[in-house]
């Protein structure tokens, strides 16, 4: 019965509820030159100082006061949310899309409608002052997000219920998905500080919410924090594994077995060649995208009906070109 209520959020996931314009908010790269760095200081003693600290240390006078994560420390060169891969740097438009959009449920706002382009651009130059690697390295090229994703189904959805249940997600984000997940609490990032599940049925993400951005997390991970990437090698072994008598109705359960007795062994499994591999688990990957998006509240496809703009996207090809509408902010 709860897989036949997510018919409706299954339909919208081909349809492409995306934004139009695939125009990054830095359109070619920055040269840091002392002018733009000084020009991004007094930006960001203006308005990042008091959360983010003088030094960039995320200690800043109301640090102690905001709710949820505790302000990024910039002096670490660890960015959560970037289009590159788990223990390398961001781009500069991975850190101008953070400031633009801001972290959804967090008290990181978003900065598109004070900040332009220009604006944007002189910030990142100043915050990559704070840590050596961010002026001394340069970022690898962003993660490839496969372009073909298979339409949703009710059929991926429930593939991607049971890839859900077997690769033990539930463990920390909840058996429905709402970071409640019997791990949740006890959850530390690289620093101590607690580290919170997403809950899927919020309906915006803190990282995007287009399909290619869930599939892009499922790849790299979030860094710093307890969320790896995940492989998501499914073999039938699988289905001896998952426990969750005290979680789940034995009906889930049974599915989820079900569905692990349907592959192959581990042995089977990597003894193929390593491009069908990397095509299983693409398949893998993205059922269970479809079974996270459809966990949304309110949909796509709501959100259409209600007149709501789409929610914007990070790793994506329809990628924003954000501030179109605010340039002209000073």
């Amino acid at each position: 019965m709860h897989l036949k209520l997510l018919l409706v959020a299954t339909l919208i996931l081909g349809m492409g509820y995306g934004c139009a314009s695939q125009t990054s908010p830095l359109q070619h790269k920055q040269r840091v030159t002392q002018s733009n760095v000084a020009a991004g200081a007094h930006i960001y003693q203006r308005y990042c100082s008091t959360c983010h600290g003088s030094r960039g240390d995320g200690l800043g006078p109301t640090a102690r006061h905001v709710e949820g994560p505790t302000p990024t420390d910039f002096t670490r060169g660890v960015f959560k949310f970037a289009s590159t891969a788990r223990g390398t740097i961001p781009t500069d438009e991975d850190l101008a899309w953070t400031i633009l959009h801001g972290v959804p449920h967090t008290s990181m706002p978003a900065w598109a409608g004070v900040l332009n382009h220009a604006a944007t651009g002189n910030l990142v130059q100043y915050i990559k002052t704070f840590s050596p690697k961010l002026l001394q390295q340069d970022p690898p090229t962003p993660i490839v997000v496969p372009s073909a994703k298979p339409r949703a189904t009710l059929a991926s959805v429930q593939r991607g219920r049971n890839v859900y249940l077997l690769a033990q997600c539930w463990q920390c984000h909840g058996t429905n998905g709402r970071g409640d997940g019997p791990s949740a609490s006890s959850l530390k990032d690289e620093v101590g500080n607690r580290s919170i599940p997403s809950d899927f049925s919020l309906g915006q993400l803190k990282h995007g919410n287009e399909a290619t951005d869930l599939y892009h997390v499922l790849v790299a991970g979030v860094e710093g924090t307890p969320m790896l990437p995940a492989t998501l090698v499914m073999t039938s072994e699988m289905g001896e594994q998952v426990d969750a008598k005290r979680y789940l109705p034995s009906s889930d359960l049974n599915a989820a077995r079900s569905f692990a007795s349907s592959l192959m062994p581990s042995d089977e499994f990597f003894n193929l060649h390593e491009a069908k591999q990397n095509r299983l688990m693409e398949g893998w990957r993205w059922d269970l995208v479809d079974y996270l998006q459809s966990l949304a509240k309110p949909s796509g496809l709501l959100r259409s009906i209600l007149g709501l703009d789409p929610l914007p996207t990070l790793y994506g090809a329809a990628a924003c070109e954000v501030g179109e509408r605010h340039t002209s902010a000073k």
